[in-house]
């Protein structure tokens, strides 16, 4: 392992020493993408503790990372899978990660991570119908949960060349844009969400400048994943109780 696939903002250890017991912590899988700081940036702004770990290691050696940090963290951790070139299946460690840690930590995805996530749960990621790089559009959500308060329509920014052509069952599409490709109109899904697992995922840039009220919606989104979570594990411990 080189030094340079751990990344640790210094700027963290000046936080309060009360923040980590508030806030989860965010470890981020680095796609190797040039957005990931401008995401790192907002989760500063936002107060969380980060630690950034390349998709160049050995997803054992993150999910162990994760381990002890979710133990060291009474609020607990959330998984975000950045953006990233290429298709999941070849960015590094990313499916494996995802294989140990879905339905385990809370995961929000975003763009590549989003396509991860959809693929993992078996959706089918395929060339998008239209190749977009730094286009504002217009996406319709269902309002509720990351969503709550916020305007539909919303103004998003789009950097991607795939797509979910397949949606499968166990997601829920909570945003959505349409467009038309062959004179017939095209649904092509920009939001998702596995409320079981405390998985969201975004195929559009909420850090990006050209979304509005994306630092709101990043927040929403830290705040319902960690809800999510704190209800499953509820349930889980009400049904261990159940059972014996």
């Amino acid at each position: 392992m080189k030094s340079s696939d751990v990344v640790t903002d210094a700027l963290s250890s000046s936080l309060p020493e009360s923040l980590p017991d508030s806030l989860p912590e965010i470890v981020m899988l680095d796609n190797l993408d040039s957005f990931t700081y401008n995401l790192v940036d907002e989760f500063r702004c936002l107060g969380y503790q980060h630690t950034i770990y390349r998709n160049t290691l050995s997803a054992d050696f993150i999910f162990k990372k994760l381990q002890e940090k979710q133990q060291s963290n009474s609020a607990g951790v959330i998984l975000v899978l950045s953006p990233g070139p290429g298709d999941p299946t070849h960015a590094g460690c990313l499916m494996a990660l995802l294989k140990l840690c879905a339905g385990t930590f809370p995961i929000l995805g975003i763009c590549l991570g989003h396509q991860a996530l959809i693929q993992y749960y078996g959706g089918v990621i395929t060339r998008a119908p239209e190749v977009v790089h730094g286009k504002s559009s217009n996406i319709i959500h269902n309002q509720l949960g990351a969503f709550n308060n916020i305007a539909s329509p919303l103004p998003v920014a789009r950097y991607h060349s795939l797509v979910a052509s397949v949606m499968p069952k166990q997601l829920t599409m909570t945003a959505q844009v349409s467009l038309l490709h062959n004179n017939e109109e095209v649904i092509l899904p920009m939001a998702i969400e596995h409320s079981t697992d405390a998985a969201i995922g975004f195929q559009f840039h909420p850090e990006s400048i050209l979304t509005t009220f994306g630092t709101n919606l990043l927040a929403q989104s830290l705040r319902h994943l960690s809800a999510l979570a704190n209800k499953n594990l509820y349930k889980a411990q009400g049904n261990t109780h159940d059972n014996h």
